[in-house]
């Protein structure tokens, strides 16, 4: 019998929620690094996820620059947030230089296409027993040294638009919740 009353609230921020996840996956692949290449792929996606979610949270949110109706590219967000605050952050250089190969990354698996590879590679013959085959462009981008890299630097752009846009000092604090239960009335 259901004899009471829950009353909840909660503000979801799916970037910070979409980065945790992103960090747990990182962790699996760093703790089972033979075969992560699917928690490594998921993790890098997640990430990438993770910054267009805050794009949209700061632009939609907090600096109203467009609603959640208009579809744009992460790079036109990207660039009307920058524009809006009268920020030039340097994308030639870390941590904006990962924004490209990242999303790079991330279209390669959002419009995924059937390939074939052809390679020939000198081999060292006491490796014979290793099992070679031809890697894609994303299964090469699936490395720990990208993984652990998109975290940094997706974290530092964050917090410093955040910052630049007169926020709290960190956006991945956790959100404001409640709950309360009161008995129904018989």
């Amino acid at each position: 019998m259901k004899d009471a009353i829950y009353t909840g609230k909660r503000d979801v921020r799916t970037f910070a929620e979409l980065g945790h996840a992103a960090d747990i996956l990182m962790q699996t692949a760093q703790e089972y690094p033979r075969g992560n290449l699917y928690t490594a792929l998921s993790s890098l996606l997640l990430r990438a996820f993770t910054f267009e979610a805050y794009l949209n949270h700061l632009g939609e949110r907090y600096l109203k620059l467009w609603d959640a109706r208009k579809q744009l590219r992460w790079f036109d967000k990207f660039n009307s947030i920058c524009t809006h605050l009268n920020f030039a952050p340097d994308t030639s250089a870390r941590p904006y230089s990962t924004l490209r190969p990242l999303f790079g990354f991330r279209n390669l698996m959002a419009h995924g296409k059937s390939e074939t590879i052809n390679e020939e590679t000198e081999v060292n013959s006491k490796d014979a027993d290793r099992y070679f085959w031809p890697l894609t462009e994303w299964e090469k981008f699936c490395t720990f040294e990208n993984l652990e890299r998109a975290k940094q630097d997706i974290t530092v752009i964050v917090i410093e638009l955040h910052k630049q846009a007169g926020l709290s000092d960190d956006p991945f604090a956790p959100p404001e919740a409640s709950g309360s239960v009161r008995l129904k009335k018989t």
